[in-house]
């Protein structure tokens, strides 16, 4: 074994046993770890459905809290492009030579990030990206930015990087290296990808219609085709959870698009709220 998939696995066992940790329902154990994460990271449990801590059933349940609509209403602008998770920008931009900004000096690729498939990266290639990280505080819930329609779901396995901004400054190609979920999706203006990318202490990462899908045994690349099903979506609708911080990423493929002028590297966003406006072109790929 190389010291390279030694460190893999280290991080992996790390990650998955802090995992099971926060599936621990132990009284003792639950609620002094969830007590002591409120008040060290300011979690406001005011916006949540269930307020009161002891209504988990473990560090997870809580971890995964849903929100009270009324505390993140979906933005009714048409066009609009939705922040799909409460977080920090951390970079956001045009997709040039089928590159991506990580941060100042640093780039990455989307055939990388999309595991090689070069028809995806295609699709986006002259289209829009957005960063945004979720820090252990935010509310870890992932919902889509635009109404659509799953055609595809990848699971990639990879490092378990931190995605810290120290990390994410530092390490090439760290979003391509990490471990990752790429959800592929047909909208009324083009298509569109959703990344979630695993993180250090990301105990896993799940989806609704299919449940947990990392961390996977087998430890290998696996692909998911939904273009005979209708997996249909609604702007804001739920596609996924984080247990730990980690970061998503949005790709849109080429379209007028303009981004929030507010929305620079740190700037905090909430699900629901807009980050971006679009318009049908005349190359558009209508949903089907």
């Amino acid at each position: 074994m190389t010291k390279e998939s030694l460190h893999t696995l280290m991080q992996h066992t790390l990650s998955r046993l802090l995992g099971k940790l926060g599936n621990c329902g132990y009284y003792l154990v639950k609620y002094p770890f969830i007590a002591w994460f409120t008040r060290y990271y300011n979690v406001d449990m005011s916006l949540a459905v269930r307020p009161s801590i002891k209504q988990y059933r473990h560090f997870n349940d809580f971890f995964t809290r849903k929100l009270r609509s009324e505390m993140r209403p979906i933005t009714q602008k048409t066009g609009a492009v939705a922040s799909p998770v409460d977080g920090y920008v951390s970079a956001l931009g045009l997709i040039r030579e089928k590159q991506l900004l990580q941060a100042k000096d640093h780039h990455y690729t989307l055939h990388h990030l999309l595991a090689g498939s070069e028809v995806e990266a295609e699709q986006f290639e002259h289209g829009h990206f957005i960063t945004l990280y979720l820090a252990p505080s935010n509310y870890h819930r992932i919902h889509i930015p635009l109404s659509g329609r799953l055609l595809t779901m990848r699971y990639v396995p990879g490092r378990l990087f931190s995605v810290s901004q120290r990390n994410v400054g530092r390490i090439p190609q760290l979003f391509a290296r990490n471990e990752r979920i790429i959800l592929h999706f047909k909208t009324d203006v083009g298509f569109m990808a959703v990344i979630l990318v695993g993180a250090l202490i990301v105990g896993s990462m799940s989806v609704p219609w299919h449940g947990v899908v990392a961390p996977s045994s087998h430890m290998s690349s696996k692909d998911w085709d939904y273009t005979s099903r209708d997996l249909s979506f609604k702007i804001g609708d739920e596609i996924g959870q984080f247990l730990m911080g980690s970061t998503v990423i949005v790709l849109l493929s080429k379209r007028p698009l303009t981004w929030e002028s507010k929305l620079v590297a740190e700037h905090p966003v909430q699900y629901g709220s807009l980050i971006a406006s679009c318009s049908r072109s005349s190359d558009q790929i209508k949903a089907g």
